[in-house]
């Protein structure tokens, strides 16, 4: 056992030291502007350097020691890294040694993974966590919360935060306004105002974090709970794997309110454009009921990739006597109990929403299915239809696809027919 701890140390201080030599050579190779001595610290095979922030002001990966190699040209004159150092200790297993690390540019603070493959890089991350000069207030910096002593006209944090979210929007305008209250907006909100600068979200509903009440009943985010922490306040560690929309609305409208952030519910954006002459926007809010024009340099959409319903248009469609449910109206599967004993149910789409959509609708019918109950139908303009019948074993598989009928399963098609179809 206490072979095995010794041995454990010295490989560890190996790596270190492994890691220690690697940044210190790419730190003089930057500082020289020494591109091929740098490139020569990576794979010459397979290796990876992505930036958040730190050297770009964007999030890009360059793959190769020829895009690195670019990166490096367009960008060394203006950052000057500098200031590498491990954070911590270095591993190694299988020849792959992996650590963390701190690192400084000209105007920026900014940590990264390093992994090495030998001695040389395989994959390098760098991103930026602070401006200088702009660091947040946090640990010893933190604000004191209270002045101490005999102050006339004294305000209560409570008076300077009604205040500040009276005046914010109506006698001072904000620097950065944000579109929708969803899990994003709210996270750059929080960031921005641990950074101090005035910020304002906008969000339609009537709540933080209706976005996520108001879709189908049974939701639950796809994604377990690491990966899903807010900045700052993560999740405490009795939260479910996957955490129930409701539960995560919940989450966020304290979120919004801890993190004292200033959102306008029931706040729709009517319109939007930039003024070039004075590098600033001007945006109409619907602000129940009030139009509200507002003037910030930064516009951010925070509205996500599937707040906007696409509802197909097929040919027939003004024709069907039956119901027509987009998944975006869809809550349960409740009002669907035993009308599959009398009707044919078909889905169409086969993306994230089909599993969840006609699993419910099926778990609401589940006695008319297994006793012979009417077929469900989930069709994809790519996987096709499948026919369930008799149960839920499938027992035809047809492929439909779009034609100016609509959609056509295989016996329409002049190739089936050569098929013996």
């Amino acid at each position: 056992m206490k072979d095995d701890i010794v041995q454990g140390n010295i490989l560890m201080g190996a790596a270190n030291e492994r890691v220690t030599r690697w940044l210190h050579e790419l730190e003089e190779a930057l500082g020289a502007g020494a591109l091929a001595s740098a490139l020569d610290l990576f794979d010459d095979g397979e290796c990876f350097w992505r930036d958040m922030v730190a050297f770009t002001w964007n999030i890009k990966t360059m793959e190769g020691r020829d895009q690195i190699a670019a990166f490096l040209a367009a960008t060394l004159h203006q950052v000057e890294p500098g200031n590498f150092r491990i954070e911590g200790e270095a591993t190694e297993t299988d020849g792959i040694t992996v650590t963390r690390f701190a690192f400084e540019t000209k105007v920026a603070l900014g940590r990264g993974v390093l992994r090495l493959n030998g001695e040389r890089c395989r994959t390098i991350l760098t991103t930026a966590t602070a401006l200088k000069g702009h660091e947040e207030k946090c640990g010893p910096a933190r604000e004191k919360g209270v002045a101490h002593g005999a102050h006339k006209n004294r305000k209560t944090w409570f008076d300077c935060k009604t205040e500040e979210e009276a005046a914010l929007g109506i006698a001072r305008q904000p620097y950065c306004l944000v579109i929708g209250g969803g899990q994003g907006g709210l996270a750059v909100a929080a960031r921005l105002k641990r950074l101090a600068v005035p910020t304002i979200v906008v969000e339609k509903n009537a709540r933080a974090g209706d976005s996520w009440r108001n879709r189908y009943k049974s939701l639950c985010l796809h994604d377990p709970v690491w990966y899903d922490h807010m900045p700052y306040l993560p999740f405490p560690d009795h939260w479910p794997v996957f955490s129930p929309k409701d539960k995560m609305g919940d989450w966020l409208e304290m979120y919004a309110k801890v993190m004292e952030l200033n959102v306008w519910t029931s706040a729709e954006c009517k319109s939007a454009r930039f003024d070039e002459a004075r590098k600033e926007w001007t945006v109409t809010v619907d602000r129940r009921g009030e139009r509200v024009t507002l003037r910030p340099k930064q516009l951010v959409l925070a509205t996500g990739m599937s707040g906007v319903p696409e509802v197909p248009k097929f040919p027939g469609v003004d024709r069907f006597r039956g119901e027509q449910c987009h998944s975006s109206k869809f809550t349960s599967g409740e009002r669907y109990r035993g009308k599959l004993r009398r009707h044919r149910l078909e889905q169409l789409g086969a993306r994230h929403l089909r599993g969840p959509v006609g699993a419910r609708r099926q778990c609401h019918d589940g006695a008319a299915l297994a006793h012979g109950g009417r077929a469900v139908a989930i069709a994809d303009g790519s996987a096709g239809v499948a026919l369930l019948r008799g149960g839920s074993q499938p027992r035809h598989n047809h492929r439909y696809r779009r034609s100016d009928r609509g959609l056509d399963p295989p016996s329409r098609r002049p190739e089936a027919q050569h098929r013996g179809r």
